[in-house]
């Protein structure tokens, strides 16, 4: 089965490399099945590149999938806060677990077909300063998070660590409780310095200066 790729899907992985940036790390958020972090690997095979997964339903399929590639693979979920017990509530396709989240799902939420709860999994977060503290300097975030987006940036921007270029999903508003939406997190950015490099509408990328 192809793993997913929403970098590639959305064709932000092309608008970064078409860019000619200089990558050597990379950091997926929200990894899942470890796809976005091996496509990141393969646009640039020098760089070092972790895939953070905070769903304990999920994390062995990304160590399966990103290990042989020689991804560092974490066990996270990040916030901009973090050491706090959560409750991430968990949705699946089939039988199969899909994503967790630590905002709740809106009520009457328009999911895509198919999604259904099927439970919740009592989890402790991770700042997201505390994660690159352990990871490193980041010159390209990738986040999936499901919510808590506006979240890490609102904590992360403010810091020296804020990396080169940020790929990210920008309508989890939609599904997800209390989470910033696409013009308040275009506003975040654009107040720390990015401008918008590739708008694919549901996924952005935005790159610094």
């Amino acid at each position: 089965m192809p793993l997913y790729s929403n970098m590639s899907d959305a064709g932000t992985l092309k608008a970064i490399v078409s860019s000619k940036a200089k990558v050597m790390s990379c950091l997926d958020l929200g990894s899942w099945d470890g796809g976005d972090a091996i496509q990141m690997k393969q646009a640039f095979p020098e760089a070092v590149v972790t895939a953070v997964e905070g769903s304990p339903l999920r994390i062995e399929i990304v160590r399966e999938n990103c290990n042989p590639n020689g991804i560092r693979v974490v066990q996270a979920v990040v916030t901009g806060d973090g050491g706090k017990p959560l409750v991430m509530e968990h949705s699946s396709i089939g039988d199969e677990p899909h994503c967790g989240t630590i905002k709740g799902f809106k009520d009457g939420a328009p999911f895509p077909k198919g999604w259904h709860k099927i439970n919740s999994i009592d989890v402790v977060s991770t700042g997201i300063m505390e994660l690159l503290d352990d990871v490193g300097d980041v010159d390209l975030l990738h986040m999936d998070v499901e919510g808590a987006e506006y979240d890490i940036l609102n904590k992360l921007l403010p810091t020296p660590k804020k990396p080169l270029l940020i790929s990210m999903e920008v309508c989890g508003a939609m599904w997800f409780n209390n989470c910033g939406n696409r013009g308040e997190l275009l506003e975040l950015l654009n107040k720390h310095g990015y401008s918008v490099l590739h708008d694919g509408v549901t996924d952005m990328v935005f790159v610094l200066g």
